[in-house]
């Protein structure tokens, strides 16, 4: 399998690697919050990880992954949309298919599941 070239989740995990420094992984259940941590990260020029959870999805069909993904996608320094907990295939396959998250991390029969997506949406 090929290494993603387009990741922004392991392009900000690999830089801070390399470079030595942390990276900030928020997580995050509303507007709000999505905003305060993208200017935050502006404000200090540095990259964030937005990080939701399974209710992102459930809670308003995906919306909230939406707009974590448009500021992602819109801010003036990396930040990367991150599903953690997903706790069945079933989930696990909703959030991809809903499109927007840089990585996937499931758990299911007491397994942890890493899916790196591939290109960013």
């Amino acid at each position: 399998m090929s290494k993603p070239t387009n990741n922004r989740a392991k392009a900000i995990v690999d830089a801070a690697a390399a470079g030595g420094w942390a990276v900030p992984a928020m997580c995050l259940y509303n507007l709000e919050g999505i905003i305060a941590s993208v200017r935050a990260a502006e404000a200090k020029d540095s990259p964030v990880i937005l990080q939701l959870f399974p209710w992102a999805i459930e809670y308003a069909d995906g919306l909230l992954l939406h707009a974590a993904a448009e500021a992602a996608k819109n801010a003036k320094v990396p930040v990367a949309v991150h599903m953690d907990h997903c706790q069945s295939p079933e989930m696990v396959k909703r959030a991809a298919d809903l499109g927007g998250f840089d990585g996937i991390v499931g758990i299911s029969d007491g397994r942890c599941i890493l899916i790196r997506l591939l290109t960013c949406t």
